[in-house]
């Protein structure tokens, strides 16, 4: 699992704003990357923004497969979300055909962008459907 809790930096409340990543182990790209997303937030631009790369030369440059704050590719992670359950995940899929077979690694990005709000709860990756190289 890969996640940020969002708005918890110190001082809290007021103050917090947060920019963090995680980047996955290298993987042969499939033609799909399915994982599951869970985000309390305040969705996109100008607020809070994900993105996803992807790195075909260990990291020296990215693909944004979804990039919430220029609007490519959005997915449900990008619009806001006051609450959920905890176990209200949802199923996302990105096509990563032309690069099938490639060795890649994923960076997932988070930036709440602004201290606002009692609400947030941040951004949670799981279940990912790609492997390490052996």
């Amino acid at each position: 699992m890969f996640g940020t809790d969002g708005n918890r930096s110190q001082p809290y409340p007021g103050g917090e704003v947060e920019n963090s990543q995680a980047i996955t182990t290298p993987f042969k790209v499939p033609a799909k990357i399915t994982f599951l997303s869970w985000h309390v937030d305040e969705g996109s631009h100008p607020y809070d923004t994900e993105t996803i790369g992807l790195s075909l030369n260990g990291g020296q440059s990215w693909l944004m497969l979804v990039d919430c704050e220029q609007d490519i590719n959005p997915q449900t992670f990008c619009q806001q979300r006051n609450q959920r359950g905890a176990d209200d995940w949802d199923s996302i899929v990105l096509d990563t055909a032309a690069w099938q077979g490639q060795t890649g690694i994923l960076r997932f990005t988070y930036n709440t962008g602004d201290d606002c709000c009692d609400f947030e709860r941040g951004w949670f990756i799981d279940n990912g459907k790609f492997r390490s190289c052996q």
